[in-house]
């Protein structure tokens, strides 16, 4: 993963004084705070991306309505967010379907009883959920054990500030410095295993977490903090979750305000997504702000249907062998790409049935785990889940058994995962690969399996 280090513009100076000062007491509180006033604190440095002296329109758990932003100072070239919402339905793309018979069978929604979890696409992270989905999915006691040794390592190593860093010490430091994409990244490690700010074993660190992105995000909803489009993705992916799981009405502007500016940021005429707003794309990035649009779906925060039809027209730009295969940012076939670009089509409503997707299913289950790519293995690791059937189960009895097998069990490193020679750990480090591969072992209910929604039974 690359990341730029070119500096954004300041925020103006009154948000940027009342956010240094909200920094500044939490971290001198958070050591001794209680929890209750942990959670006040959060709020209220939450609340700082309001509008300043605008009360926000009340909103039930039910109800979208657009937030007010009228005194956001939004850049001149922002388009303006009020379009209709899309909530839980597959955009409207067209879809090929061919009469060929698929080269791999595609999973059948009717076989089988799965596990009873309740009602929404999160679900399968509550506790008792979690249990189920891991004995139905594929999850063993030694994948769950890796995964709360790894959130320790994590929780060990955040800094007084509530941030982390991929440059955290001696212990296999990255190559780059941008600590908000290290602590999305750590966030999203937390809030995959349900440790939210209001519930589970680690309320301080994800409070903490949250509150630093918090502190970094403008006034138009920009979390890259001198980064690039990668950190937006990633730290919007983890305020939608945190906002979907908890309801946290503190959370609910901040975090439309962060999907805004990822859908301003999208290049108007290839319709991708690359390390600076309005660039053309490329799918290494356009993967990360999907997932981010997709959690916002989720969170039922607002999506404009025109960035899923551009979002499109650029995956269809960049497709090979009719959608099986993905380049960077032209045609090509490159396996992380291609996993990216897979995982984007079954988000924006691909069905099992394209010839695309069953030849790209073929693709990744043939190349197999890569050890050295962390990032391949993560995108790949979701899109065979979702697919469901005997690809999956190949692909998670080695992929599974390898990060097992390879965390680290003793010293200081314990709970972690050493960072290989791929470009993505030489520059994350071993905090980007711990963060990873406990994403990729909580995939079993991270998200309810796209394709196998039916062999679930949903508790209404």
């Amino acid at each position: 993963m690359e990341w730029a280090n070119r500096r954004v513009r300041e925020a103006p100076g009154y948000v940027v004084s009342i956010l240094l000062h909200a920094v500044i007491f939490f971290g001198l509180s958070m050591a001794v705070m209680p929890a209750k006033d942990r959670e006040d604190l959060f709020n209220t440095i939450m609340s700082k991306t309001e509008v300043a002296e605008e009360t926000t329109e009340q909103l039930d758990d039910t109800e979208i309505v657009p937030e007010k932003l009228d005194n956001l100072e939004a850049s001149a070239n922002d388009m303006q967010v009020n379009s209709e919402i899309v909530a839980d339905k597959p955009s409207p793309i067209e879809v090929d379907v061919s009469d060929n018979a698929p080269m791999i069978e595609a999973p059948d929604p009717t076989a089988g009883n799965g596990p009873n979890i309740p009602k929404g696409e999160l679900a399968g992270r509550s506790q008792k959920a979690r249990a189920a989905m891991l004995a139905s999915q594929g999850g063993t006691k030694g994948s769950e054990e890796a995964v709360n040794s790894g959130l320790k390592w994590i929780a060990k190593h955040q800094k007084p500030d509530g941030s982390w860093s991929f440059k955290h010490g001696m212990d296999d430091p990255g190559a780059i410095d941008n600590p908000t994409g290290a602590t999305g990244l750590a966030l999203l490690a937390f809030l995959g295993g349900n440790h939210t700010h209001k519930a589970g074993d680690y309320q301080k660190q994800v409070t903490g977490g949250l509150a630093f992105l918090g502190s970094k995000m403008t006034p138009s909803g920009d979390l890259r903090a001198g980064a690039d489009m990668y950190t937006q993705g990633i730290c919007t992916i983890a305020l939608c979750e945190a906002y979907a799981l908890t309801k946290d009405k503190n959370l609910r502007q901040p975090t439309q305000l962060a999907v805004n500016f990822i859908v301003n940021a999208q290049d108007p005429a290839g319709g991708g997504w690359r390390y600076q707003p309005g660039q053309k794309g490329d799918t290494s990035v356009v993967g990360w702000q999907i997932m981010a649009l997709k959690s916002a779906n989720i969170a039922k925060l607002q999506v404009p249907p025109k960035t899923i039809g551009k979002a499109t027209f650029f995956l269809n730009f960049v497709q090979a062998e009719n959608g099986a295969k993905y380049g960077y940012d032209a045609p090509g076939a490159g396996p992380g790409t291609s996993a990216a670009g897979l995982l984007c089509r079954m988000y924006l409503g691909w069905t099992p049935k394209n010839q695309g997707l069953v030849k790209g299913v073929e693709f990744l289950s043939n190349t197999g785990p890569q050890p050295a790519n962390i990032y391949f293995d993560y995108y790949a690791t979701q899109v065979l889940h979702h697919w469901g059937g005997e690809p999956w189960t190949k692909w998670n009895n080695v992929m599974r058994e390898y990060l097992v097998t390879t965390q680290e069990k003793s010293g200081n490193a314990a709970g972690s995962w050493k960072p290989l020679a791929g470009h993505d750990d030489v520059s994350g480090g071993r905090h980007y690969r711990t963060c990873m591969s406990v994403m990729t072992l909580e995939v079993y209910y991270r998200h309810l399996p796209i394709y196998q929604r039916e062999t679930i039974k949903v508790d209404f």
